[in-house]
């Protein structure tokens, strides 16, 4: 029996003497023995995220998933935990229930209706002393969408406090631990895009399929996309006929057998001698897979140029993006929507208009005027006569007003019209003399829908606000907006959409020049 006080650098020992003499000998024996020494250590309970919790992925609604796995070490001493607090931040209302389970047996539940949850325990989670014990979180997803979980909510748990009892029945309330989970997000449904073999993997001139893919829907509602951005790498002689950033018509997709209604644009002259680059495909509407559906694509191109050993066309799905929360599909300006596939943030060549855009020309009575630029626009300009005086200009329309931005006594050459509502438009490069008629002229919808941008258009240079960042290889959907379009905020990007990114699917050339 030990008294007295002792603490952590105290120990204890025992030694054996034996003392003694052989009955037929009559030798003596002294002999000891060292027993073991004890050292006296307080006890502690250790808390940690444990290695088998899941890594961040995207989770479709009405699944059960495991949460995080929460690791409890003791050290010295036994342990039993009464409490566990956690902190579900803003994903809580994509959470239906809550459960806590040690191995397959279930020890707590909790209707979840709060961005903090406390598990009070009927029977404590016992730690035996010098082990471990890992505790699971499980929630049970609820519903997504309109006057529900919001769509991307991140479901993820921090364990923030905890009652614990050592062996001498000494509690202990601790609170402020950060201990997080990783980021699951919850989609009414969720894309799995898979490769399939592609029907010939022999580079030869000719239509040939590029990319072969799938895409499955979840097992309750459908999914949608609305841009696919693929990455090309091909050797210099090796070519895509018709492919170029002026136009890129002789590669298509397909749904089967039927050719998906879009434009594709390249950001390379596939058609030359240009080695890498994407193609996106812009579809003319957005295309659906129903729930628990896959359809099947494939990406076709015109080969040409040599297709001998050694030359190559390789494509692949990329996955460049990080989770970003849901947004509209693409950017806009005012009521126009654009497929911003060069990522200035404005309007450039190459971008996609998913609306009627306005067209407007400017001509001017003098043979000698510049070529005139509209730089800026808006989307209410009328047919519109300004009439040059000197180093002004006058309209025959009251709403608007002119004035010279660069110029003399004589000639105007830079101009900036404004109406009463806001619209400008600027024009450059003209030299519109005294006495001379400047018209500017508006087409509706001129520009019609699911049309390229090109050089000379009048709406370049417009600034976008965007929408699904333009550097995404997939811009897809899990449909649960009130009204879906590709107007609503239910669409997102490529990150950690399943299987992406894709292999590298190759045609090789074969034989000699």
């Amino acid at each position: 029996l030990l008294s007295g006080d002792v603490d952590d650098t105290h120990q204890v020992k025992s030694t054996l003497q034996v003392t003694g003499i052989g009955a037929q000998s009559g030798a003596s024996v002294n002999e000891s023995a060292d027993g073991q020494v004890i050292t006296n250590a307080s006890g502690s309970l250790s808390k940690m995220i444990d290695p088998s919790t899941p890594t961040s992925s995207l989770v479709a609604q009405g699944n059960t998933i495991t949460v995080g796995s929460y690791k409890f070490e003791a050290v010295n001493d036994a342990y039993s935990i009464s409490q566990l607090t956690f902190n579900l931040a803003g994903g809580y209302p994509a959470i239906q229930t809550l459960k806590l389970m040690d191995g397959s047996s279930q020890v707590g539940t909790s209707l979840n209706s709060a961005n903090e949850v406390t598990f009070n325990l009927a029977t404590p989670i016992h730690v035996l002393a010098n082990s471990s014990k890992t505790i699971d979180l499980e929630a049970t997803l609820g519903t997504i969408g309109t006057y529900a979980g919001a769509t991307g909510s991140d479901i993820k748990a921090t364990l923030t406090g905890l009652i614990e009892r050592d062996s001498q029945g000494t509690a202990e309330v601790i609170k402020g631990l950060s201990i997080p989970s990783n980021s699951q997000y919850a989609y009414r449904s969720v894309p799995t895009i898979s490769t399939l073999p592609l029907p010939s993997g022999i580079l030869t001139v000719g239509t040939k399929t590029l990319q072969k893919f799938s895409i499955a829907a979840s097992s309750a509602n459908p999914v949608s996309w609305s841009k696919i951005a693929f990455t090309v790498d091909k050797t210099t002689s090796a070519q895509l006929d018709g492919c170029s950033t002026a136009g890129c018509t002789n590669v298509k997709l397909y749904d089967g057998s039927t050719e998906i209604p879009g434009v594709m644009v390249a950001s390379a002259n596939f058609g030359s001698t240009d080695k890498t680059g994407t193609i996106t495909f812009v579809p003319n509407t957005e295309q659906q897979i129903a729930a628990s559906q896959t359809k099947t694509y494939e990406l076709k191109g015109l080969v040409s140029g040599k297709v001998t050993s050694g030359e190559y066309i390789m494509t692949r799905i990329a996955n460049p993006s990080s989770y970003a929360a849901s947004a509209k599909a693409f950017a806009n300006v005012g009521a126009l929507i654009y497929a911003d596939v060069s990522t200035a943030g404005t309007v450039s060549a190459g971008d996609v208009r998913k609306t009627a855009v306005d067209s407007y020309a400017a001509t001017n009575d003098s043979t000698t005027a510049g070529t005139i630029t509209l730089t800026e626009f808006a989307n209410d300009v009328p047919t519109t006569i300004f009439t040059s005086n000197g180093s002004t200009m006058s309209s025959d329309v009251a709403e608007w007003t002119v004035t010279s931005v660069a110029g003399d006594e004589t000639d105007v050459t830079a101009i900036v019209l404004t109406h009463d509502d806001g619209a400008v438009v600027t024009m450059t490069g003209g030299a519109y003399k005294n006495g001379e008629t400047l018209t500017v002229t508006r087409t509706a919808g001129g520009y019609a829908a699911n049309t390229m941008v090109a050089t000379g258009n009048s709406d370049l240079g417009l600034a976008l606000t965007p929408g699904v960042a333009p550097t995404a290889s997939i811009v897809w959907s899990d449909v649960s907006a009130q009204s879906h379009s590709i107007s609503t905020g239910d669409w997102t990007n490529d990150a950690l959409v399943n299987n992406l990114p894709f292999d590298t699917q190759t045609l090789s050339g074969s034989g000699s020049n």
